[in-house]
């Protein structure tokens, strides 16, 4: 945003003012200044702004705090990226938590590749998944990320129009209530044979 609106001097410190009462320079800074303002949490805002702080000051605050940040996020995101399971999450939503975790790795200077991100993700599935684990560990030319997710995809549909939840909790309902209908109706029965029995060897109860 900066570089489109031709004002990234400012946040490199190419760009300074002409003399202490440039306020043309003072102008545009407060400008981009007000733009970390809106779009930066405001509890990290305390931390980084000061009342004569100039964009370039936010700027290396911020990266300051990162640096700081990035070892124990390194220490962090790793142990993270291989303990991750699918656990109850759809298939979409766990593959996008390991690419999202792959992807701050890489911005903490450890790169994963396309292949290891692809075989994490196969070894934190359930055995459910397990024929298509083989069928995409098979295949001559190892998927990308995004053709794994979609045959992922297509196992996990097939596997929900097998055994839908709802169906199971129908069929539950179902069996339940034909149980408890079953019961009522034996013993109508029961006692409608004592009943009868009763009338039959006394002539009536």
């Amino acid at each position: 945003m900066c570089k489109g609106a031709k004002v990234h001097g400012y946040i490199t410190g190419k760009s300074l003012p002409i003399g202490d009462d440039d306020e043309d320079w003072e102008a545009i800074d407060s400008r981009i200044k007000s733009w970390f303002y809106t779009t930066c949490d405001a509890n990290l805002l305390q931390i980084i702004s000061s009342d004569e702080c100039t964009t370039k000051d936010l700027w290396d605050k911020l990266i300051e705090l990162f640096l700081n940040n990035k070892l124990s996020c390194m220490l962090q995101l790793p142990e993270q990226f291989r303990n991750t399971k699918k656990g109850f999450s759809s298939i979409i939503e766990f593959c996008h938590t390991l690419k999202n975790l792959a992807e701050a790795l890489a911005d903490c200077d450890s790169k994963s590749d396309e292949i290891e991100l692809v075989m994490q993700i196969l070894r934190q599935l359930p055995p459910s998944y397990d024929s298509i684990i083989n069928v995409i560990t098979n295949t001559k030319s190892f998927p990308s990320f995004l053709e794994a997710k979609n045959m992922l995809l297509i196992h996990e549909y097939h596997e929900e129009a097998i055994d839908p939840t709802g169906d199971s909790i129908f069929t539950s309902s179902t069996s339940l209530y034909s149980s408890a209908t079953t019961s009522g109706k034996s013993k109508n029965k029961l006692n409608r044979v004592k009943n009868n029995g009763c009338f039959a060897a006394k002539g009536g109860c």
